[in-house]
């Protein structure tokens, strides 16, 4: 996503809370490759559609997944994990 190329993966675990199907990749069925063929064949028809998808997964990684936000989250699961009320910022 970063590299400005849509994603074809399964919709297991959090995948479909990164990748937005239809706008920023394409989700499939787990275990279903049929399914996954047919998604990878309609990027690889559809080159503008890839593409557009492409440029959006990029834009999305590049303002949800800041180093400030990544730090900002992991110092509340730290700060969550050992107990500790968060000081103000």
């Amino acid at each position: 996503m970063a590299r400005g190329k849509p994603v074809v993966a399964t919709e297991v675990g959090g995948i479909p809370e990164i990748i937005q199907h239809g706008v920023t990749g394409l989700l499939v069925p787990p275990g279903d490759e049929s399914a996954l063929a047919d998604a990878i064949g309609s990027l690889l028809e559809n080159r503008a559609a890839a593409a557009d998808m492409g440029q959006k997964a990029r834009r999305d990684v590049a303002e949800r997944f800041t180093p400030e936000r990544q730090l900002s989250r992991v110092l509340a699961l730290v700060t969550e994990g050992l107990g500790l009320s968060a000081r103000p910022a």
